[in-house]
């Protein structure tokens, strides 16, 4: 991971992905957030566990924050992997790390053996190691409580997981900004198949499906669990610090400085016409003048000729009418 003397200009009111904004407002760490930028969470090529999964970013998280000495959690004992959290001052992750440990006072703590066959089982093959079982022993004694390592992955998943629902909520008031690419993906694999161009939600729509679009494992945005369309969605934020090294939170109403008025496309600013072509093409289906396989394979050109506008146009909008169609199939 890189250090947290990344200049603040990296990410600094600029559009980022769902999981950049995810890791920005739970960790408030610019170091962090700068790092789940990539893609993959591993170097390999080919690694598809993605930073965009909440379970791999939290799981990410959770080592960052035993690199940072915030969590004392030794690699090799016995048995499940036990953690406590580290005696203060934290150099990162300070806000997140109260947070830890509020929180996992209310977890049942690992029995007696468990721990005493944990700790006798810490190695210390060089420096490294001895110091950290010397930490660890230090703040058991301490009163340092003991639980489990995969409790906090957990906690964090669960937390990117509320961070997104928040947003998401936030977006469809118009309080937030974001842009949004919708995706088809693959009904047997659940991969993205197919990207269309950057596109939005009408304040209708938003308004409409609030209480059912969801983040899913993928860190896709869906409406339905077994949805194929789904949106990729990026965030508009500011850098406003709040601790040293640690940043803010989405900008409120912010306009868009680095992106053309072409392409950026905000999710709960009205867009009347393409809302008209959705209606039409939910309309044909419903009335039996078209199937959701004929809509779906109809080609840019005879759409924009059938609901007189352009093909960019009907090709958003039969994303969002084939998302809706299949929603209203599945009740």
């Amino acid at each position: 991971m890189a250090n947290n003397s990344i200049a603040s200009n990296s990410i600094a009111r600029k559009w980022v992905p769902l999981r950049v904004a995810i890791a920005r407002i739970v960790t408030r760490d610019l170091a962090f957030a700068e790092s789940v930028r990539a893609v993959t969470a591993f170097d390999e090529p080919g690694a598809d566990r993605i930073f965009n999964e909440p379970a791999v970013l939290a799981g990410c998280l959770a080592d960052e924050m035993v690199t940072a000495r915030c969590i004392l959690s030794p690699h090799g004992g016995l048995g499940p992997r036990l953690a406590m959290v580290a005696t203060p001052p934290y150099q990162r992750f300070k806000f997140l790390t109260r947070e830890v440990e509020q929180h996992l006072r209310t977890e049942v703590a690992p029995d007696g053996a468990q721990i005493a066959g944990f700790e006798t089982s810490i190695p210390e093959r060089n420096n490294e190691e001895k110091e950290i079982k010397t930490a660890w022993i230090e703040r058991r004694r301490s009163g340092g409580r003991v639980f489990k390592f995969m409790e906090l992955s957990n906690y964090l998943c669960r937390r990117c997981q509320d961070t997104a629902v928040d947003l998401l909520k936030k977006i469809a008031k118009g309080e937030v900004e974001a842009t949004a690419v919708p995706v088809e993906l693959d009904l047997k694999t659940r991969k993205i198949k197919r990207e269309y161009p950057p596109a939005g939600l009408s304040d209708s729509e938003v308004a409409a499906l609030i209480e059912t679009i969801f983040l899913g494992d993928d860190g896709l945005v869906h409406q339905s669990l077994n949805s194929v369309y789904a949106w990729k969605l990026s965030v508009f934020m500011d850098s406003g610090v709040e601790e040293e090294g640690e940043v803010g939170h989405p900008t409120p109403k912010a306009e868009p400085t680095d992106l053309s008025s072409k392409r950026s496309r905000i999710v709960g600013r009205p867009r009347e016409k393409q809302d008209r072509v959705v209606s039409q093409m939910i309309n044909d289906v419903t009335r039996g003048r078209l199937t959701r396989v004929e809509l779906h394979e109809m080609k840019q050109e005879a759409m924009a000729k059938q609901y007189d506008a352009s093909r960019p146009t009907c090709v958003q909008a039969r994303v969002r009418a084939l998302a809706v169609l299949q929603e209203n199939a599945e009740k």
